[in-house]
């Protein structure tokens, strides 16, 4: 599990987002004084560059290094989080309109609910599932793992819909054979040559 960025550290970065022309080490230092000291400020500023969110540069003379906010990489995070909204939000309102016809959201229903034939619908909704699975990984893994985090916003509601329909597909042995056979094919494939979502890694 990946670990959101320090308090600290979401303090630095908020004291340099005031110097959009970038701000020298020692002018730096004296506006964080209070809560880090000069060593502990220098560690945390080369792991910010590691994590390309903040930037370095030395001035025209090269006597002399600026320190800046990166703020390229949490446009880019921004945006990628704003697709994958767009996704899975297409999702939930497809499996809304199952749910419209059930009279009850996935996570209610039961085994009693199992032989609706609105429920068949899910099928169809397999590959966007196992779509949008492959796509979210991809997307975190151009990111250092300490930024990952920030995915959380998208990966939390996704895998607890992934969750409920899991269950569902176990009451319904029609949707559990269609399921298997799916997965099955996407094995076969990946054992190919193909390539396999995350999602399916362990299924």
């Amino acid at each position: 599990m990946t670990q959101p960025l320090s308090e600290r550290k979401e303090k630095i970065l908020t004291v340099l987002k005031r110097y959009p022309e970038g701000v020298g080490f020692n002018e730096f230092c004296r506006q964080v004084k209070g809560f880090a000291a000069g060593q502990t400020v220098k560690n945390e500023l080369d792991e910010l560059i590691r994590l390309d969110l903040v930037g370095k540069q030395a001035s025209r003379k090269g006597q002399k290094v600026f320190y800046f906010y990166n703020d390229e990489t949490a446009k880019s995070i921004s945006e990628e989080l704003k697709s994958l909204s767009h996704l899975l939000e297409g999702l939930k309102s497809d499996i809304s309109q199952i749910e419209e016809k059930m009279g009850k959201p996935l996570s209610a229903i039961t085994r009693e609910d199992a032989g609706h034939p609105a429920l068949l619908m899910l099928i169809r909704h397999i590959d966007s599932i196992a779509h949008i699975a492959l796509i979210i990984s991809l997307v975190e893994w151009r990111y250092p793992a300490k930024l990952r985090d920030r995915f959380k916003v998208i990966e939390q509601p996704f895998e607890e819909l992934v969750e409920n329909f899991s269950r569902v597909i176990q009451l319904n042995s029609k949707l559990l054979k269609e399921y298997c056979d799916y997965v099955r094919r996407v094995k076969n494939t990946g054992s190919k040559g193909g390539t396999r979502s995350a999602f399916w890694q362990n299924r």
